[in-house]
């Protein structure tokens, strides 16, 4: 009995455990979440998401996500990327969430173009990164220890484009963007490009 508490509060305490890997992740349709003070009412997407890096198990990475969720509650946002093993690279698998309590989530007045932000700052931000062979089978997972993020105007209207750093001591560094579209875009162009350079 002993080893399965013990086998039980190892995974538990697991950050990528309670992590949703499935699109979508919880959304504002659930009226329980309205309920909870402090819940963001997330008004935005993720489209043109990338992840890259270079973390201790896997080497340097880089590709396309092929699966993205957006979700508020609790007194904070977050933006779940997944790149890899079931997006046709041949890299293995990393996940990364980025996370904030600021106030209005990604969408809010802290994330408006121009805007720089740096845990080292002391500005309200967070992220979780999982690598490992395949979805949701990891060799590594923890918090990272720095997360830089730089905020532009995306490529069309009503967009931002928003690029982030989470470095992770002793493991290596991830890194990537994605576009939060806020209101459903007009087309008209914006002047923000994804670089995966």
């Amino acid at each position: 009995m002993r080893y399965l508490t013990a086998m039980l509060v190892m995974l538990l305490a697991n950050g990528c455990f309670f992590l949703p890997s499935w699109g979508g992740g919880w959304s504002g349709d659930d009226d329980g979440w309205r309920d909870v003070d402090g819940y963001h009412e997330v008004d935005g997407r993720i489209e043109q998401a990338w992840l890259g890096g270079s973390m201790r198990d896997l080497g340097a990475f880089q590709g396309d996500a092929y699966e993205a969720s957006y979700v508020g509650g609790y007194g904070s946002s977050s933006v779940t990327l997944h790149a890899g093993e079931r997006g046709g690279d041949d890299f293995g698998w990393a996940m990364l969430a980025l996370s904030t309590s600021e106030e209005g989530g990604f969408e809010g007045e802290a994330f408006e173009p121009g805007s720089q932000l740096d845990t080292e700052n002391g500005d309200s931000l967070g992220a979780v990164g999982c690598t490992g062979p395949s979805h949701g089978n990891w060799d590594f997972d923890g918090g990272a220890d720095r997360v830089v993020v730089e905020v532009e105007e995306g490529p069309a209207l009503n967009t931002r484009l928003i690029h982030f750093r989470a470095e992770f001591s002793g493991q290596g560094v991830t890194e990537g963007s994605f576009v939060l579209v806020i209101e459903a875009p007009s087309g008209s162009p914006g002047s923000g490009t994804v670089d995966r350079t």
